[in-house]
């Protein structure tokens, strides 16, 4: 009976201690902490349920936050004065409770800007001083409720072109060239100092478009603003950029002084769609599924492996830098719930993340989990 006893004691012990180490063991957030923050784009799909897997993952591994759509002016204002506080409140709350770098995604955009910002009662467009009136009034309203609770926003959004050309867009057509200079100026003005302001773009490792948006930071700068970080978005695929060109990048950017985050990041495993009209569905195009929509059935290992091995590459790079990136955030949380399964074209199955569709660690995951064993 004594030995049976002591078998048994044994054997809670050694049960009590794997809970205990699965319980210690570092997310994330841990491991990198003396490098960067890690990050993770949050919405309303998690934080509108009352029991989240995904956001039990993103406090175990994440130690910021940007959140997907739900304060950009479209979803948070829609009409005039009329706002969905509650969306914005619950994701502020969460990063608070949580002790996370809170970032606001995005004061101004071309897109998912609602049409009524730019039209007047009687249905005109409004002149350049009403549109930038409009412009303060939605950054004083976001600093008077928030403060400093919501430590960085992203100003301006894909301003530019991959030529280097200025995007035309109606923020561009009713102010000018300069709008995005006085859109800073307005949040220099209306944020409290401590809020970090951000540009944030994507395919930078393009040199005229990396060049362009080089010029337009000292532009903000000698008109008397912050730029306080520059937002890779690194939506990227297997191939490009290479690990040479991502390094590129992120040592011009650096020269101008601003932090860089790599804001956005996911690993695309499809192929561009080249074939068939941005925007479409893939279901209508059955005879290019094998060719663009290869993975239906699931991710190959030998693909699963070669996206951790770049997840790893780049990862390798950003600890390089690390005392130039100052944030790693992904553009989502699972494979099942990424904007990469419906562009450029709807409906397809695609792997970007670091966590599978169960919610289970993949090959990328664990390559950057254990990359500074």
């Amino acid at each position: 009976m004594n030995r049976l006893r002591l078998l048994l004691l044994l054997s809670l012990t050694v049960f009590s201690n794997l809970l205990i180490a699965q319980e210690v063991a570092p997310g994330l957030k841990d491991i990198y902490k003396d490098h960067f923050y890690i990050g993770a784009a949050i919405d309303m799909h998690y934080l509108g349920k009352d029991q989240s897997p995904e956001l039990d993952i993103v406090r175990r591994h994440c130690s910021a936050i940007a959140p997907e759509n739900l304060l950009k002016w479209g979803s948070m204002n829609p009409r005039p004065g009329v706002y969905n506080f509650d969306a914005t409140d619950k994701y502020v709350k969460f990063g608070t409770d949580n002790k996370m770098f809170i970032v606001g995604h995005v004061l101004f955009w071309h897109n998912q800007t609602p049409d009524w910002v730019f039209l007047n009662d009687a249905g005109e467009t409004v002149s350049r001083d009403e549109l930038l009136g409009r412009m303060r009034q939605r950054v004083a309203l976001l600093a008077k409720r928030y403060g400093s609770k919501i430590n960085a926003w992203d100003v301006v959004n894909e301003a530019i072109e991959d030529d280097g050309t200025l995007r035309k867009s109606k923020f561009q057509e009713i102010i000018g060239d300069d709008w995005i200079v006085e859109a800073f100026k307005i949040a220099n003005d209306e944020f409290p100092a401590e809020v970090e302001l951000y540009y944030n773009d994507y395919n930078m490792p393009i040199d005229a478009k990396r060049q362009r948006i080089i010029r337009l930071i000292e532009e903000i700068k000698a008109a008397g603003a912050r730029v306080d970080g520059v937002g890779i978005q690194c939506h990227w695929s297997l191939d490009w950029p290479s690990v040479e060109l991502a390094e590129q990048t992120i040592k011009q950017l650096a020269l101008t002084g601003a932090d860089i985050h790599i804001s956005e990041m996911d690993i695309t495993v499809l192929s561009w769609p080249y074939k068939i009209p941005q925007g479409s569905d893939i279901n209508d195009y059955p005879q290019f599924q094998d060719e663009f929509n290869p993975y239906r059935n699931g991710l190959p290992s030998e693909v699963e492996v070669r996206q951790g091995q770049r997840y790893r590459d780049l990862f390798q790079l950003f600890v390089k830098y690390s005392d130039k990136v100052k944030r790693v955030s992904f553009w989502g949380v699972q494979d099942g719930h990424s904007w990469c399964n419906d562009y450029p074209v709807k409906n397809c199955r695609n792997y970007p993340l670091i966590f599978d569709r169960e919610l289970k660690p993949k090959e990328a995951f664990e390559q950057i989990y254990h990359l500074l064993d």
